[in-house]
């Protein structure tokens, strides 16, 4: 089972209908829960940092959301994913580098 179909399983099996902003604002909260975990971590970026087992959890969080949110707004992640690869490696073709120029 596609990991989109799991949390939608989940999510409608537990109650956790929300609409979209709700999803914003639960994945902003889960990223700056992993942001701020980092900082720690890495002395506030003056540290090598070894990642703390609980990162992985942290990470499903914001995975979680971003899968809610997604099936919130009818995203397929999976066709999402390859529109954006696509677009990478065109960008990477004209100009060597897939980054957008920043």
């Amino acid at each position: 089972m596609e990991d989109q179909e799991k949390a939608r399983n989940f999510i409608m099996e537990n109650s956790l209908q929300s609409g979209a902003s709700v999803w914003v604002h639960d994945l902003q909260s889960e990223l700056g829960e992993v942001s701020k975990e980092l900082l720690k971590a890495s002395d506030y970026g003056d540290e090598e940092v070894d990642f703390p087992e609980e990162m992985e959890e942290e990470v499903g969080d914001i995975y979680f959301s971003l899968l809610g949110l997604a099936d919130e707004l009818g995203i397929d992640l999976s066709s999402s994913l390859e529109t954006v690869l696509e677009k990478y490696r065109e960008r990477a073709e004209e100009s060597g580098d897939p980054g957008s120029g920043y």
